[in-house]
């Protein structure tokens, strides 16, 4: 079951297809569950929209490179970009109630990831940012139980 998928894209918003088109091919072919390919697909989205407007302001002058590891009892992302450091893993959003067209946006895609995946590491290696992201893979029996 062991597969591997890496890319490179332009940073910009109409990349992010090439890399979802490509995620849910490899993780279809191995049989990974439709429920656990759209978790991950979600978190990829989220993470590259942010790297994207966040990072790097939303130019396009960049690249973001994605490496999607599949074992067998997980799913391993790395996500690197060169833009504005940024860990969500130490970054707390601010819970807002009230109407939500009177809340200020920010943090729900941050709130979404740590939502659906397992594991998530961020590290600053001299200019690049890091982030590594786990999905298991759990069968049938341990979701019911």
């Amino acid at each position: 079951m062991p597969g591997r998928a890496e890319f490179t894209i332009s940073a910009e918003i109409p990349a992010l297809t090439e890399i979802l088109d490509g995620i849910g091919i490899l993780l279809r072919q191995n049989n990974v569950s439709v429920d656990l390919i759209s978790d991950i697909e979600l978190a990829v989205d989220e993470v590259v929209t942010n790297s994207i407007l966040h990072g790097y302001g939303g130019g396009g002058t960049g690249t973001i490179h994605i490496v999607v590891q599949l074992r067998p009892d997980r799913v391993e992302m790395t996500i690197e970009d060169q833009g504005t450091p940024f860990d969500p893993t130490t970054f707390e959003p601010k819970t807002q109630e009230g109407d939500i067209s009177e809340r200020v946006p920010g943090g729900l895609g941050i709130i979404l990831i740590r939502n659906v995946m397992d594991k998530i590491m961020y590290r600053r290696d001299g200019r690049t940012n890091i982030l590594h992201l786990v999905k298991l893979i759990r069968n049938r029996y341990d979701q019911e139980s």
